[in-house]
Formats: structure tokens, C-alpha cells, sequence
């Protein structure tokens, strides 16, 4: 009889060999795998919180818009995608915060109906970004990214109502 192969039992030799069993993990892939749950969790955590500071900003606008407001969703994206920024012009460096996609109601005609809701677009990391530039070293971080998201909510808010950037310069919603 010959002696066994070291392919024949491969768990043993990874074993002697000091290396994980395959299949196994080592108790450092553990941690690693841990360290990265607790990242997901503590993200997915950040999202939920901005989307609730999207949330206040809708609830709270001007009893002006929001009495009129009809027909909008107000969605939180990640980032606008390199499609977008270039369709509104925007070149390397800049930024986009919000995006109104959407007939604005002083376009509306007597045949507007029966269609899908206009879009807010909220741009989440770079309204971060933004909150991160602005708030003072010993400043609250998650009250200015709320004065970012408010801001941003009616700047788009204001395009559904047909107002121009100008518009809204004057009203401080630029």
C-alpha cells in the first residue's frame, strides 16, 4: 500500500501547514466580517437618518408650498450619476445637491393628468459633503446637514412651483 497523497487530504496539510481549513475562517476573517457588519449596520443607520431629515424638511415647508404642492415624490439617491452632472452641465469638481424632474406647475396645461408623479431628486453624499464644509469645528454636524437638506428640499421644491434659480436666489433657497 503507498502512503496517502497530500492531495488526497487537503484540510490536513492546510492545518499542519497553519494556513484556514477551506471552508473555515480564521479568527481574523472573523473580526474582519464583524468589522464589516457593524460598517453596513452603522451605514444603513446614516441613510435612514438622512432620509428622516428629507422626511422633516417635506413636513415642515412653507404652508404656501405645501398646500399646493400635488403629484411629487422626493427621492434620496446616493450621488447623481456622471449622466446627470453632465446633462446639467455640471464639469468636474462641481457638485449637484437636488434635481427637479418634472413639469413645472406653471407649465401645466388642462391635458396635464394621468401622469407619473414629478421627481425631487436629494443627493445624499454630496448634501454630506456640503454639511462637512459648512459646519464650524465645534458646530453640531447633523443640524447643519438638516439646514442643507431643508435648503435643497425647497430649491427643488420651488422648480416644481416654476420659480427660476434667480427666483429662488431672492427667496435665500439658492
Amino acid at each position: 500500500m503507498s502512503p496517502p497523497q497530500a492531495t488526497q487530504y487537503p484540510a490536513l496539510v492546510s492545518l499542519l501547514a497553519g494556513l484556514p481549513l477551506p471552508g473555515y475562517y480564521s479568527v481574523d476573517s472573523w473580526d474582519e466580517r464583524a468589522g464589516a457588519v457593524k460598517r453596513d449596520e452603522a451605514e444603513r443607520e446614516e441613510r435612514e437618518r438622512f432620509e428622516e431629515l428629507v422626511e422633516e424638511a417635506l413636513q415642515n415647508l412653507p404652508r404656501e408650498f405645501a398646500e399646493r404642492l400635488e403629484n411629487v415624490d422626493a427621492v434620496v439617491e446616493a450621488r447623481p450619476s456622471r449622466r446627470t452632472l453632465r446633462d446639467m452641465g455640471i464639469g468636474p469638481g462641481g457638485t449637484l445637491l437636488g434635481l427637479y424632474q418634472g413639469v413645472p406647475q406653471t407649465e401645466r396645461t388642462t391635458s396635464y393628468g394621468a401622469v407619473l408623479p414629478d421627481r425631487i431628486l436629494i443627493y445624499r453624499d454630496p448634501i454630506l459633503d456640503e454639511a462637512d464644509a459648512r459646519c464650524p469645528e465645534d458646530g453640531d454636524f447633523e443640524e447643519t446637514v438638516r439646514q442643507v437638506v431643508r435648503r435643497t428640499v425647497l430649491h427643488e421644491i420651488g422648480h416644481h412651483f416654476g420659480l427660476s434659480d434667480e427666483d429662488l436666489e431672492r427667496l435665500d433657497y439658492a
